[in-house]
């Protein structure tokens, strides 16, 4: 056996498949619920785990009642992890925060508050807030209620009782469960910041997208086409900028509606995109138009690739119609001291020179 194989993970070994368990959501989980997934299996299953331990403390003082309500806890626990695998998170927090408020009852009922059962409510507070199936005003009421539930745990059941189970550690016993009750708050915080960072990428995709063909759109291109000056300025790194203009596209709207003519930018511009290099850049300019940013490559080597790409465009058919398409293209490659608007301008005047002297072709500035 060869060395190599030794090192290769065996993707079916309990090891492995543990691992996945823990950091691979199920095939019902969509990826737009990662986040809201993993906070709730998390935890979900550190009260799994609380509540694994519980009994053993329990039997230890002979507390066999509570130790059989910490064992039923587990089974509700283990019911909640289920359905959270299922991506049924709505029922999956009803029963923790039910499992929750019960088992605190209980304790302190017979124990009292003083070894700090009573602070596990502000995981079934958060457990409320982060409910999917309850609205806003749902749970904010339940949320609300839950922390009422705390404050008079704490008012109307006595600090001790006569059973005082560990009462040399009872101080000891309320800081490990303060700590233990906040990790479900700081795994809220968790997933509620995530979901937040997730949804602002998601609006600046937009605001920087055209809906209509996923490509840059002219206002991030402008900012973008700035930073590219910019950079060529102090590091001198050529580029060229090209305006690719779809020759006859009103005629096209005119021949065949709107639908068609949409269809067609969405088709070109993948094309376009399709033939550039990974280093270069593309945007819908506005209409028909869309702007190019060629890195490093020069007036020679521009030509060449500008060329090419109408090629590419003259050689495939686009939209349901099956159309042939030419485009009109002028490019200017930035020189020093040139504004943003200077160089854009530059690009367009070649543009209605190629479109005057009999489109599909290429005229550099």
């Amino acid at each position: 056996m060869s060395k190599s194989s030794h090192i290769i993970p065996n993707h079916n070994s309990f090891t492995a498949k543990l691992i996945r368990f823990f950091t691979v959501p199920p095939d019902c989980i969509k990826q737009n619920q990662a986040s809201e997934y993993f906070g709730i299996f998390i935890a979900c299953f550190c009260a799994y785990g609380v509540n694994i331990v519980l009994p053993l403390g329990f039997i230890f003082e002979g507390l066999y009642g509570l130790a059989a309500v910490s064992i039923i806890s587990v089974a509700m626990w283990t019911a909640a992890l289920i359905l959270t695998r299922k991506g049924n998170f709505e029922a999956a927090l009803i029963i923790g925060t039910i499992e929750i408020i019960q088992h605190v009852l209980i304790v302190v009922w017979v124990i009292g508050t003083a070894y700090g059962m009573q602070v596990f409510i502000w995981a079934a507070v958060c457990y409320t807030a982060i409910n999917p199936g309850a609205g806003q005003r749902n749970a904010i009421v339940l949320s609300s209620l839950s922390l009422a539930s705390l404050v008079a745990i704490t008012y109307v059941f006595p600090p001790t009782t006569d059973v005082k189970p560990y009462k040399d550690y009872i101080d000891f016993i309320y800081v490990g469960f303060t700590v233990i009750a906040s990790l479900p708050t700081m795994i809220v915080l968790m997933v509620v910041k995530s979901v937040l960072i997730r949804k602002r990428k998601k609006l600046a995709r937009l605001a920087n997208k055209d809906l209509l063909t996923g490509l840059y759109n002219r206002r991030f291109f402008y900012d973008f086409l700035e930073s590219r000056i910019r950079h060529f300025e102090k590091k001198g790194e050529p580029f060229t900028l090209a305006m690719v203009d779809i020759d006859h596209f009103k005629a096209v709207n005119d021949s065949y509606g709107h639908d068609i003519g949409d269809q067609v930018l969405v088709d070109v511009s993948k094309l376009l995109k399709g033939a550039l290099r990974e280093s270069d850049s593309i945007a819908r300019w506005g209409g028909e138009e869309f702007l190019l940013i060629l890195r490093k490559c020069d007036t020679p080597h521009c030509s060449n690739t500008l060329t090419r790409i109408m090629d590419t465009l003259k050689a495939n058919k686009v939209s349901l119609k099956s159309l042939s398409i030419t485009a009109s293209v002028g490019a200017a490659e930035a020189t020093s001291g040139e504004t943003i608007d200077q160089l854009i301008k530059r690009a367009d005047v070649a543009l209605y020179q190629a479109k005057k002297d009999g489109r599909d072709r290429v005229v550099i500035a």
